[in-house]
């Protein structure tokens, strides 16, 4: 998963097995958070107030909240005595002091859909329809709009206010929905089941976004498993967050970089990618501005730019 998060101020967050070091635009690099345990992923809101950190560490014999608690900079999350078993856990912490506010036991990964005040949840309905959720940390619960989709659709925080729900249809591909808090649905997309383990990465303002998959032979499912044969490479499509539309697609290698082979500028007017041995560095329009506010508002269909 990406190991890389870029932070205002020409600052970043390197995740490094059981550590985070933060760094600056010189690549130095001080330490920032270290971990019982490996990191196996970690996520910053859009607002940067909050890090979303998931890992798997010794259990503690008494399974109790100790292991939430942090200390003085440079910062080590505490650890309790090994019962010999390992346990997965989920942290959101305070990004400017690093300080627990929410400690969890999981059954796995987990990805969280989080701003500053809150997250995102997709809830069961009946049949195949889940309704997407605001939860703020006051404890308010809020619907938002209902998504068709035969899984359980993954959310990504694109914005303060917008976010992507990715859901899957009948036929293995997915349908990406851009909806928003005041619960509109901005847009619908489809990608083929053949597009495999998004990434996603958001210019600072949220109005253009790339997304990064894995190419396959073929539909991956209980009795079509993926092998490295069926791989075919990597793909790259860079969106505009109002529309739908795609900017600029095209291969980045090597492949299998957890996101670590391109990215998108701040002002998502620019966008690079590692390929056939070369930085390859574009140039792109001006975004359009996500639309104000609106009780109601057409849905829209993607555009495919020619290749």
């Amino acid at each position: 998963s990406p190991y890389v998060n870029v932070l205002t101020n020409q600052r970043f967050l390197l995740r490094d097995r059981n550590s985070v070091q933060l760094g600056d635009e010189s690549l130095h690099l001080t330490p920032y958070l270290r971990f019982p345990g490996r990191i196996t992923s970690i996520s910053v809101d859009p607002s940067e107030q909050l890090l979303v950190a998931n890992s798997i560490e010794p259990a503690s014999p008494e399974n109790s909240t100790a292991d939430s608690s942090v200390s003085a900079a440079p910062i080590t999350l505490n650890n309790t005595r090994a019962s010999g078993t390992n346990q997965t856990l989920l942290r959101i912490l305070r990004l400017d002091t690093r300080s627990v506010m929410l400690f969890s036991h999981t059954a796995g990964n987990v990805r969280l859909a989080i701003d500053g005040e809150g997250y995102y949840e997709a809830a069961r309905g009946s049949g195949n329809k889940w309704i997407i959720t605001y939860d703020d940390f006051h404890g308010a619960t809020i619907p938002i709009l209902p998504v068709e989709s035969t899984c359980s659709p993954s959310l990504e925080v694109v914005t303060h206010s917008t976010i992507l729900a990715s859901a899957c249809n009948t036929q293995g591909g997915r349908i990406l929905t851009m909806l928003t808090r005041d619960k509109r649905r901005l847009w619908e997309a489809t990608a083929p089941p053949t597009q495999v383990w998004p990434i996603l990465v958001e210019s600072r303002d949220g109005q253009r976004f790339a997304r990064a998959t894995l190419t396959v032979s073929h539909a991956i499912g209980a009795n079509y498993a993926l092998d490295n044969s069926d791989i075919r490479g990597e793909l790259i499509q860079v969106y505009d967050s109002a529309t739908g539309k795609i900017v600029l697609d095209g291969p980045a290698t090597p492949i299998l970089d957890g996101g670590g082979n391109f990215a998108l500028s701040p002002s998502g007017k620019r966008f690079a990618v590692l390929n056939a041995g070369a930085l390859q560095v574009f140039n792109l329009p001006e975004p359009p501005p996500l639309p104000p506010v609106s009780n109601s508002a057409p849905l829209i269909e993607a555009k495919t730019p020619a290749k």
